[in-house]
C-alpha cells in the first residue's frame, strides 16, 4: 500500500463511505415509500373517502328530507298549488336523494370495514363504527318506510314520527363522522411515530 498512488489510496479511503451511504439512501427511499403508502391508506383511502361520503350522504338525507317536508306541506296546507309536475319534482327529488344516501353510506361502511382500527373505534358511550353503522341501517330503513313516495301522502301523526326518525337516523351518521375524527387523530400520531422511530 505504501508505493500506491495517491489517487487509488483515495478511492480505497472513501469507497466504504460511498458504500454505507448508498445503503443509507436505500433504506431512506424504502421509509419514504413505506410513509407514503402509510399515508395514503390512512388519509385518501380511509379519511377522505369516508369523510367526503359521510359529508354528501348527510347532505342528501336534508334534502331527502327538505323534499318529502315540501310535499307535506303543500299537500296539507296548500293542496291546490301542488300540481302533477310539482308532485313528480319533488318525489324524484326525495327518491333520488334516499338513493344516494344509502349508496354513499354504502360507501363509507365499506371503506371502514377496511380498516379494522375504524371499524373498532369506539365514542365516548362505548359504540363503535360498527355498532353506528348497523344502527344506521335499520334505522334508515324505518324512516325511509314511514313515507310512501309513491303514494306521497303522510298524515300530521307520521309526520312527526317521520321527523323523530330522521333525527335519530341523523345522530348514527352524526357519531361516525365523530369516530372518524377521533380516528383521524389517533392514526395521525401513529403515523407520526412511526415516522420518527
Amino acid at each position: 500500500m505504501k508505493n500506491a498512488s495517491i489517487k487509488l489510496k483515495l478511492t480505497l479511503a472513501t469507497f466504504p463511505s460511498l458504500i454505507i451511504l448508498i445503503i443509507c439512501i436505500i433504506f431512506f427511499t424504502v421509509a419514504v415509500n413505506n410513509t407514503v403508502k402509510q399515508s395514503k391508506d390512512i388519509y385518501f383511502d380511509g379519511l377522505y373517502k369516508a369523510s367526503s361520503n359521510l359529508t354528501a350522504a348527510d347532505r342528501d338525507f336534508y334534502q331527502a328530507l327538505d323534499a318529502s317536508k315540501t310535499l307535506f306541506n303543500m299537500e296539507t296546507f296548500s293542496p291546490g298549488q301542488l300540481n302533477a309536475s310539482l308532485r313528480t319534482q319533488y318525489t324524484d327529488s326525495y327518491n333520488t336523494n334516499v338513493s344516494e344516501v344509502r349508496e354513499k353510506m354504502d360507501t363509507v361502511i365499506e371503506t371502514a370495514k377496511t380498516d379494522e382500527t375504524l371499524w373498532g373505534a369506539k365514542l365516548e358511550d362505548g359504540m363503535t363504527f360498527e355498532e353506528y353503522a348497523d344502527a344506521f341501517n335499520t334505522t334508515f330503513d324505518e324512516w325511509k318506510n314511514i313515507y310512501d313516495s309513491n303514494n306521497g301522502r303522510m298524515t300530521e301523526a307520521t309526520f312527526v314520527s317521520y321527523n323523530e326518525k330522521f333525527d335519530e337516523v341523523r345522530g348514527h351518521i352524526n357519531a361516525m363522522n365523530d369516530i372518524l375524527d377521533d380516528w383521524a387523530g389517533t392514526r395521525s400520531e401513529y403515523l407520526s411515530s412511526t415516522v420518527n422511530s
